[in-house]
């Protein structure tokens, strides 16, 4: 009799451990279902744009305060494409400044446009982001070096068109209503044109250096 159950519990112990292995598996299926399904909710969470394909933006501060000074005005927005699916954001940001010398006929005025690929690193279209970007730049205004402190202001002037192209990293903030807000850093450099002409100009922040950058940080815009 003992032998028997002997026999009859060793046929038993690799069905428990079986059943038991089982058992795990399935535990560990469902925990990654659970954990696949926590990763959707919350990227469908962090995904306001909800099939919003475009945008318009604009440095609202810029706006408020143009014409206000004569000698200074500037205005800065953009354009924008949103592929959700891909997580990129097809920007085409612009820049326009005229600047009049208060003590002197002196001139400076800058228009810049840029075509700019924006990839989000997070799940959704939402968040921080690498872009490339080119550049096309035309400044016009009197020509001469500030910093050479001649007695005699220049009279001469010219214009100039520029291109080249550059990288840069930021981040989005955007709302279920469609409003959004992004801050950026773009540093590039200019591969057509002369450099460092203008007097009037601040070299890389209006275009007139070899090397540019731009830091962005009060525009606001709304997807539909």
């Amino acid at each position: 009799m003992k032998m028997i159950f002997a026999v009859l519990l060793m046929g038993l112990m690799p069905q428990v451990s079986f059943a038991e292995a089982s058992l795990d598996s399935v535990d560990k299926k469902i925990d990654k279902v659970l954990d696949n399904q926590d990763t959707i909710i919350n990227a469908v969470e962090n995904n306001p744009l909800k099939g919003k394909t475009m945008g318009v933006e604009l440095n609202v501060f810029r706006a408020l305060a143009f014409g206000v000074v004569p000698e200074e005005k500037t205005l800065s927005g953009g354009f924008s494409l949103f592929d959700v699916d891909g997580k990129v954001e097809y920007n085409f940001p612009v820049y326009y400044r005229n600047s009049k010398g208060i003590l002197d006929n002196t001139t400076f005025s800058l228009f810049s446009a840029d075509a700019q690929y924006r990839y989000f690193l997070g799940e959704t279209l939402n968040g921080f982001y690498l872009s490339g970007l080119v550049r096309f730049s035309k400044l016009q205004g009197t020509l001469g070096d500030v910093f050479t402190f001649n007695t005699s202001v220049p009279t001469a002037t010219g214009s100039e068109t520029k291109f080249g192209a550059g990288v840069g990293i930021g981040y989005r903030i955007f709302s279920e209503s469609g409003f959004y807000w992004g801050t950026n850093l773009t540093v590039g450099r200019f591969f057509t044109g002369k450099h460092d002409q203008f007097y009037n100009a601040v070299g890389g922040l209006d275009d007139d250096a070899e090397i540019f950058f731009d830091i962005d940080l009060l525009k606001f815009g709304y997807a539909f």
